[in-house]
C-alpha cells in the first residue's frame, strides 16, 4: 500500500510537484478536490497531490518555502483511500470491519519503536480511529474512517513543529467527517451510440469483440483499464477502429487485463466491464470506465462502479452477482494467461495485428497499416 510510506519528510519533498489547482480561499461550504468534498476551516487551502492523493494546508503548497522550512503552525493532511482487500489477512475473520479495525490492520513503518495507543472516536455522527505516529522528526497523526462497503480513509497529518498539532486537531476532525466521496459515474452521450449496429460477438476465450469474425484485419488490443496510456489508444486510436469495424474491414478484441498503471482497483473495474457485457452492454461501459479516470485514484471506487451500471440501465442483482462469479474469474485467468503466454508482450497498450505486434502511434500510421492488410486480402 504506497501511501503507508508517505509519512512526514516525504510529504515535504512532494509539494514543490503539486497540481496547480488550489481552492484560493476557504468556503462555508463543500469545496471540491479531485474526487473528495471537504468542509475547509478558515485558512486551510485543498489540492491535488501526488500518487493519487488529495492534500489539504494550512500553507499554500505551491509556493514552498526557499529554505524548505514552513512557518511555525504549518499542517499538512495527506487524504488517500484503500479497500478491506488490501487488508484481507489482518482483517481476516472481521465480517464488518470498523474504523479501529481498519487502523490496527495497517502496517505502520518499524522505525516508529514506541508502543502505538489506538483511540475510537466520533464527529459528527461519524466513526473515526485515531493513533499517534510522532517521532523526533516531527509530529504525525493517523486517522481512518470508513466510506461505502468496501473502502475507507486513510488520513495522515503532519506538522513540522512541535506542539502545533494538538490545537488544530477539532478543526481536522471536522474536516475528517465532512470528507465526502463523489461517485458520479458520468458518460460522453456523444459516443453511446456508436456501437450501435456493429457486430458483437465474444471469443473462445470469453473477450468483447467487434466486427465480423470473417474481417480480413483481426486486432487485438492488450489493455488496462487502470492505464492512462490506454485510455490514450481509447480517445485516439478507437474511432478509427470503428470505422474499420463498420466497414467490415477489422474483427477487433478487447483483452482485459489489469494492474499495469497506477489506478487502485483496475481487477474490480476490469470485473465491472465484463459483467456490464453479459447485459450487452461492454462496450459502452468500457468508454465510461476510461472517462472515469478523471476521478484518480478514487475512479474505481466501487459505488461509482455500480452507479455506472445502474446508469446503462443493467439489472442490479445480475450485475453484483456476476462480479466475483466462477465465470468471470475464468475470463480474466484467460487473459492473463495468453499475455504472458507472448514473447513480445511489452506492456499496454499493446496491440496485435493478424498475430504480429505492431506500433500504433501515430494512428495515421496504424491506419496505412491497416490498408496494406485489407489492398492485400483483395487481391
Amino acid at each position: 500500500m504506497r501511501f503507508l510510506t508517505l509519512l512526514l519528510l516525504c510529504l515535504t519533498l512532494t509539494t514543490a510537484a503539486l497540481a496547480q489547482e488550489a481552492t484560493p480561499e476557504a468556503a462555508p461550504d463543500f469545496t471540491e478536490v479531485g474526487a473528495l468534498r471537504v468542509v475547509l476551516p478558515e485558512g486551510w487551502l485543498a489540492f491535488e497531490g501526488r500518487e493519487n492523493t488529495v492534500l489539504l494546508s494550512t500553507y499554500d503548497l505551491r509556493q514552498p518555502p526557499a529554505d524548505g522550512k514552513f512557518p511555525q503552525g504549518t499542517v499538512v493532511v495527506q487524504v488517500s483511500s484503500g479497500i478491506f482487500r488490501q487488508l484481507a489477512s489482518a482483517l481476516a475473520g472481521i465480517a464488518s470491519p470498523t474504523a479501529l479495525d481498519v487502523l490496527k490492520a495497517i502496517p505502520f513503518p518499524q522505525t516508529l519503536t514506541k508502543e502505538l495507543v489506538y483511540e475510537e472516536l466520533e464527529r459528527a455522527g461519524v466513526a473515526l480511529a485515531r493513533v499517534d505516529i510522532s517521532t523526533e522528526q516531527g509530529e504525525s497523526i493517523a486517522y481512518t474512517r470508513n466510506i461505502g462497503q468496501d473502502r475507507f480513509f486513510f488520513v495522515l497529518t503532519v506538522a513540522f513543529t512541535a506542539g502545533d498539532l494538538a490545537p488544530k486537531e477539532d478543526e481536522l476532525l471536522g474536516m475528517i467527517a465532512s470528507l465526502e466521496l463523489n461517485v458520479s459515474a458520468p458518460f460522453n452521450e456523444d459516443k453511446l451510440g456508436r456501437y450501435d449496429g456493429l457486430p458483437q460477438s465474444l471469443s473462445p476465450e470469453g473477450f468483447y469483440r467487434l466486427g465480423n469474425p470473417d474481417a480480413p484485419v483481426r486486432i487485438v488490443e492488450i489493455s488496462s483499464f487502470d492505464c492512462p496510456h490506454c485510455r490514450t489508444f481509447h480517445d485516439q486510436a478507437l474511432p478509427m477502429l470503428l470505422e474499420r469495424v463498420a466497414a467490415g474491414e477489422v474483427l477487433f478484441t478487447y483483452l482485459p487485463i489489469f494492474g499495469t498503471g497506477g489506478i487502485p482497483n483496475g481487477e474490480t473495474a476490469t470485473r465491472a466491464a465484463l459483467c456490464a457485457g453479459e447485459q450487452g452492454k461492454f462496450w459502452e461501459y468500457h468508454d465510461g470506465i476510461f472517462q472515469w479516470q478523471d476521478f484518480g485514484g478514487f475512479a474505481f471506487v466501487y459505488e461509482r462502479l455500480e452507479e455506472g451500471a445502474l446508469a446503462l440501465g443493467l439489472d442490479k442483482a445480475q450485475w453484483q452477482d456476476c462480479l466475483d462469479a466462477a465465470r468471470t474469474t475464468q475470463t480474466i485467468k484467460n487473459a492473463l494467461d495468453l499475455v504472458f503466454s507472448l514473447d513480445n508482450f511489452q506492456g499496454t497498450p499493446s496491440v496485435i495485428m493478424n498475430d504480429q505486434f505492431v506500433t500504433w502511434l501515430p494512428v495515421s500510421f496504424f491506419a496505412a497499416q491497416i490498408d496494406t492488410l485489407v489492398a492485400a486480402a483483395q487481391k
